[in-house]
């Protein structure tokens, strides 16, 4: 185990303790009285204890994190040990052990009075930790004599990683609610409309003449044609608003929710994370795919400056998840996806209002109030 040592300038506390020992013994000598002799006697256990302190070796300590858990859900509190270890039985008054975290603005501190204890277990707790990713990269152990004049430092590097999840609820696949006339109609237009344009390059050989971008083309004075990505199993497309900040940690858990309900039901979709990028990520199943969703979920942040942008031509069915409904995701949806599309909307509150409410032909629209899974209200359907 690494360790990297920081020092309060034992020597300094040294000459100190030396000073008054000396002073204290002087003044005894000269005033020869009870008094004197007794101040003297009576520091002198505390001045040697000092100086021992002083340079007490912390060095040869083995420091220990033990968490029994490092993947928790957000806002649970997070409980793990700190073992620490050392080869003598000399009594030490106090410490002051600190666990180092830089993500986390909290006080990990802990005193305690081990005495003559060889083996010191101590019990950290962390309540209510946010989502996110969190670094615990080493542990700090200050100690003291009994009158406060020497301070010894010692930080023991020992990292941990604590992934905080995103709170999470029972959410049904979108398509689920289907009626049977409906889950027909969608399946026999993802087999009519199998591919979806996702960038140019130039013409190749063997390519489509219904493939080729003749604007493209017009401009760069040579054949280019449109890149695909193949849809042919996917029913439906999963759109995270990832830039309204407003509501972000309850809509972040209402998506986590969704995917993870898609991929335990085997549901095909895809997802675009909005503002990030509009290329389309397939969602499979497995164990290794939801922890690998769920780490996604924990480190994203709002994407600052950015603008929801979703690719062109979507006709598949389309589910929106935000906080709000403003003007630009509203054209943006209703610019990119085909005007037969079906379009539900999901828009997460942590107080539910209803706020920005539009009426919009075939779009499901709910408001739900995050994390109360009971809150669902729809607003309007047609």
């Amino acid at each position: 185990m690494a360790k990297l040592s920081v020092k309060r300038q034992p020597v300094i506390s040294f000459l100190l303790l030396v000073v008054l020992l000396v002073a204290t013994f002087a003044y005894a000598m000269f005033q020869g009285g009870f008094v004197s002799w007794f101040l003297f006697y009576s520091f002198l256990p505390f001045g040697l204890y000092g100086i021992v302190i002083a340079f007490y070796p912390m060095k040869s300590w083995q420091v220990e994190r033990v968490m029994t858990r490092t993947q928790y859900e957000a806002k649970e509190s997070v409980y793990y040990k700190v073992h620490i270890k050392r080869n003598s039985f000399f009594p030490l008054y106090n410490l002051s052990v600190e666990d180092i975290c830089k993500e986390a603005d909290l006080s990990l501190r802990k005193i305690v009075y081990p005495l003559w204890k060889k083996d010191i277990v101590i019990e950290f707790e962390i309540p209510s930790l946010e989502r996110g990713e969190y670094n615990l990269t080493g542990i700090s152990i200050e100690m003291s004599d009994l009158l406060g004049i020497v301070h010894r430092q010692q930080v023991f590097v020992t990292r941990n990683q604590l992934i905080m999840y995103p709170h999470l609820i029972q959410v049904k696949p979108t398509s689920s609610q289907w009626s049977e006339g409906e889950k027909h109609f969608y399946k026999r237009s993802i087999a009519e409309n199998t591919m979806l344009a996702t960038g140019v390059r130039e013409y190749e050989q063997g390519d489509r003449l219904s493939t080729i971008d003749w604007k493209a083309t017009a401009r760069k004075g040579t054949l280019i044609s449109k890149e695909f990505e193949k849809m042919s199993d996917l029913e439906e497309v999963l759109i995270f608003d990832g830039v309204d900040p407003t509501d972000f940690e309850e809509r972040t858990g209402f998506m986590a929710s969704m995917i993870l309900s898609y991929l335990n039901q085997h549901k095909p979709a895809s997802f675009i994370h909005g503002g990030s990028s509009s290329r389309l990520k397939e969602l499979h199943g497995g164990a290794q795919h939801e922890r690998g969703w769920l780490a996604y979920f924990a480190r994203v942040q709002p994407i600052r400056n950015g603008k929801l942008t979703i690719p062109k031509g979507l006709s598949h069915a389309v589910t929106v998840i935000s906080s709000s409904m403003t003007s630009e995701l509203i054209q943006e949806v209703q610019a990119k996806v085909s005007p037969q599309t079906k379009v539900t909307l999901f828009i997460i509150q942590s107080k539910q209002d209803g706020r920005g409410y539009v009426n919009i032909p075939r779009w499901d629209v709910h408001f739900i109030q995050f994390p109360n899974p009971r809150s669902v209200r729809e607003v309007k359907k047609q």
